[in-house]
């Protein structure tokens, strides 16, 4: 403040006057710009009006949101989950500094949309976690299980591995609430057993194998245990296959074995004696046209059990055979074959149809030639397919 006064030069009279000089805001800072305060919570705020000396330091407080936040003098109290600027606003020139502040809403407990339940090993479940209250800033929670080697968690999922109790485990990341599941994992139980066989018939020495289907599809224990009725006759290995032993009959049986015995399927199995050859009781034999000759086949051993064969003739022209009937049809040579059904064994039989001679002829009757000439004579045996074509020849005199 001044005074300025002005006085007549004979300094009879003189006036005044007071000026008083102020120093004009600038701006405005905050000793903060940033913050993080929990809900329910205060944070005082402090304004610095620039320059220091500033006549007029007076600073208007507002609120972005209201619903997050309230401030008064600087003073912010939280009532609301969010985000929320303070901003301070000087009443010489409106100059303004401001302040984000984050309003957390700590957690206070968490729950679990189920706590018991029973499901079955292969299953899955969806475990949901609400964090308390809805509105939390941290909504992170982390997932554990008490038996690793029974089930396994993912963000909730819970995949059941084996059978037992299991507890299944949320926490908070804010707080460390925790909130349990206590699951019960039972075997999906076996209902059904069935073969792909229910007669099989096998020669000694052979094998096969059995297949078995559990139903349902996601029975746990899908181990199946194998019996023979009689040992001596088929044994059964462990994963179904059959060995036949011995002529005769025996019952293959499959039980599951998560059925205590309860479900079982059976296969009739029939061990028959293999063929392991055959005979005739001829191996060469000679017909004239028109004849016929029985064969008789011996199947080997002589307890084989299928003793059915098959005749054949490599040449149907010459010979024909029906159960072992051979009849001679033209003259010629053939086979006459014996296969079993059993093992296609084989044997044969060599026949040879004579065709008996009828006449011969030349092919000159009458023919005169000189004294150190020469003539060549043909001759043909009747009928032309004579098995013997020799001929013998003879004059009446030599001389």
């Amino acid at each position: 403040e001044v005074t300025v006064t002005a006085t007549t030069a004979d300094g009879s009279f003189e006036a005044e006057c007071v000026i008083n000089i102020t120093v004009p805001v600038t701006g405005v800072e905050l000793d903060k710009t940033s913050a993080s305060i929990n809900l329910g919570e205060t944070l005082k705020l402090n304004a610095k009006v620039q320059p220091a000396d500033a006549d007029n330091q007076e600073v208007i407080w507002s609120v972005s949101d209201d619903s997050k936040a309230t401030v008064e003098n600087g003073l912010v109290t939280a009532i609301g989950g969010g985000e929320v600027v303070v901003t301070a606003t000087t009443v010489d020139g409106d100059f303004e500094a401001s302040c984000t502040v984050t309003v957390i809403v700590p957690v206070t407990g968490i729950e679990l949309d189920i706590t018991d339940v029973t499901i079955y090993v292969g299953d899955s479940l969806q475990l949901n976690a609400s964090v308390i209250p809805e509105d939390a800033t941290n909504q992170n929670v982390s997932w554990s299980v008490n038996e690793p080697g029974k089930a396994t968690v993912e963000n909730g999922l819970v995949k059941a591995l084996a059978a037992g109790e299991v507890i299944v485990t949320v926490k908070s990341e804010d707080g460390n609430f925790e909130a349990s599941c206590t699951l019960t994992i039972e075997n999906v139980r076996a209902e059904s057993i069935a073969l792909d066989q229910a007669e099989l018939s096998l020669p000694i020495g052979q094998s096969a194998k059995l297949n078995a289907t559990i139903l349902p599809n996601n029975t746990t224990n899908k181990n199946v245990l194998w019996s023979s009725s009689d040992d001596t006759v088929a044994s059964v290995a462990a994963d179904g296959t059959i060995t036949a032993l011995k002529a005769g009959n025996a019952v293959i049986t499959a039980t599951a074995e998560d059925s205590e015995g309860a479900l079982t399927a059976t296969c009739n199995v029939t061990v028959t004696t293999p063929v392991s050859g055959v005979e005739l009781d001829k191996s060469e034999e000679e017909l004239r046209v028109g004849e016929t000759v029985q064969l008789t086949a011996n199947v080997l051993p002589a307890d084989a059990d299928n003793k059915e064969i098959r005749w054949s003739v490599s040449d149907s022209s010459i010979l024909s055979v029906e159960d072992g009937l051979v009849t001679a049809l033209k003259g010629g040579e053939a086979y006459v074959n014996v296969a079993t059904v059993d093992g296609n064994f084989q044997a044969r039989c060599k026949v040879a149809v004579i065709v008996d001679a009828t006449g011969v002829e030349l092919d000159k009757t009458e023919e005169t030639i000189q004294i150190g000439d020469t003539l060549q004579l043909n001759a043909s045996v009747l009928p032309a397919d004579a098995t013997e074509k020799k001929v013998t020849w003879s004059v009446d005199d030599e001389e």
